[in-house]
């Protein structure tokens, strides 16, 4: 593990996920029916407890991650992000406004990440080279397999694997480093709110909140989307 760290190496075999497709609702013939449970080895876990471990410090120590974010943290949960989200509507029925709130949820938020733009994050907020290569090295070259169970008419369960396909984006699913990776990518989303409005975060799920003086100016579709945009 401390040859991994210094030479900013995570081993390829540690990269292979398994993916056990799990039917959430709707037609079982439907690919976008299922959720995609990923399974990653043991091993790999414990590298990323260290590494999360050393990461997590070097971010609450440097005060790093936004305060509007409440997701994978410790100390935070989805009671702060309601409480921070019900005191800023008080706030501003308190100073006579009216608030309008958009509920955002990203789409496959984790699987969409840019491997490059989450790198130049990291290097941003102030890893050192070393750090920076330990994790391009975890990013590239993952590889997952999809694996399905058959129960035959006899009761003989068979597993049927595909083959294994490069993954480009996103950053692993089931890991321990994925979520504050994730909280890393998404850093900086609060300040570029205009002043008439506040976002709350968990994760990838996003609340704005747009207050005015005016009903009417609410309802102006263009405030709104200036905000939105």
């Amino acid at each position: 593990m401390n040859s991994s760290l210094i030479s900013g190496i995570f081993p390829d075999k540690l990269k292979i996920a398994k993916i056990l497709p799990v039917l959430k609702k709707g037609d079982s013939e439907d690919f976008s029916s299922y959720r995609p449970v990923s399974l990653l080895p043991i091993f790999s876990k414990i590298y990323e407890r260290v590494v999360y471990r050393q990461l997590m410090d070097f971010l609450e120590l440097n005060h790093i991650l936004d305060q509007d974010q409440h997701g994978f943290q410790r100390g935070k949960s989805t009671v702060t992000a309601l409480t921070n989200f019900v005191s800023s509507i008080i706030d501003s029925v308190d100073k006579g406004e009216k608030t309008v709130g958009i509920f955002m949820d990203l789409s496959r938020a984790f699987d969409s990440v840019s491997h490059p733009v989450l790198i130049d994050t990291l290097n941003s907020i102030g890893l050192n080279q070393g750090a920076l290569n330990w994790f391009k090295s975890y990013l590239n070259n993952r590889q997952q397999f999809v694996e399905i169970r058959h129960c035959s008419k006899g009761g003989k369960l068979t597993n049927f694997s595909s083959t294994l396909q490069k993954i480009k984006y996103g950053v692993p699913q089931g890991s321990i480093l994925g979520p504050l990776l994730f909280l890393c990518y998404l850093k900086g989303l609060p300040q570029i709110v205009t002043q008439r409005s506040k976002i709350c975060l968990y994760a990838d799920d996003a609340n704005l909140l747009v207050s005015s003086d005016s009903i009417s100016t609410l309802e102006v579709s263009s405030f709104i989307n200036i905000c939105l945009n």
